[in-house]
């Protein structure tokens, strides 16, 4: 039976004993800045065409030709994607692997990173490090050990870290509760940026690192 939670823009969803999907939703305003580009767009596709297949109505210039498809193109590819791109990253804890999807619909970029053992996962706060009032984005991440490479692959470039979602608002608790659930689920380490020299165990639990200088 899937279980689907929903943590404001952000959704969990079992898509089996050791897979899960983690979705996050498009902002409303991300979705309206597909009209006007979809509009303008679709007016000089319209007025390109009306020219090509009614050339008593006016000719086209050799410019018009190359320069009005080119316009329409940068207006209706960035509406589309305004209007109807989804991204999730799909978790399968027992290959150790995430897949990042991009789905535009009419085709699905997806991109999959190995988990090392010793990866963990990370709270990075957009503005203000330092204080709950000054933050005003949160991302959480899958990220790999520094300069860990692909398994039997000699010469292979480091793993790139994953984006799990981003949050908006002074509030961390949704990104620290989605970065646990992930933790526990892999059985890693949450280590959160606001916590200064120290990670955050997957049972919630500060441990902080100490420098040689201050250990006993």
């Amino acid at each position: 039976m899937r279980a689907l939670l929903h943590m404001k823009t952000t959704s969990w969803r079992d898509e089996g004993p050791d897979v899960v999907t983690i979705a996050q939703s498009i902002p409303v305003f991300a979705r309206l800045l597909s009209v006007p580009f979809l509009y303008f767009g679709g007016k000089v596709l319209y007025l390109f065409l009306d020219a090509a297949f009614h050339p008593s109505t006016g000719g086209l210039t050799v410019f018009a030709w190359i320069l009005m498809p080119m316009l329409a193109a940068a207006l209706i590819v960035p509406g589309w994607a305004f209007l109807t791109v989804r991204k999730r990253v799909r978790i399968d804890s027992t290959r150790r692997e995430a897949s990042e999807q991009t789905d535009f619909l009419v085709y699905t970029r997806s991109v999959t990173t190995p988990i090392p053992r010793d990866a963990h996962v990370m709270l990075r706060y957009e503005v203000g490090s330092r204080g709950e009032a000054a933050t005003t984005a949160t991302h959480v991440y899958l990220v790999p050990p520094d300069n860990a490479a692909l398994q039997g692959v000699p010469g292979a470039p480091p793993l790139e870290k994953v984006r799990l979602a981003m949050f908006f608002g002074k509030s961390t608790n949704d990104p620290l509760d989605l970065a646990q659930r992930v933790a526990r689920f892999l059985g890693l380490d949450v280590r959160d940026l606001r916590v200064e020299g120290g990670e955050v165990t997957a049972g919630g639990i500060v441990v902080d690192h100490l420098d040689p200088d201050d250990a006993d």
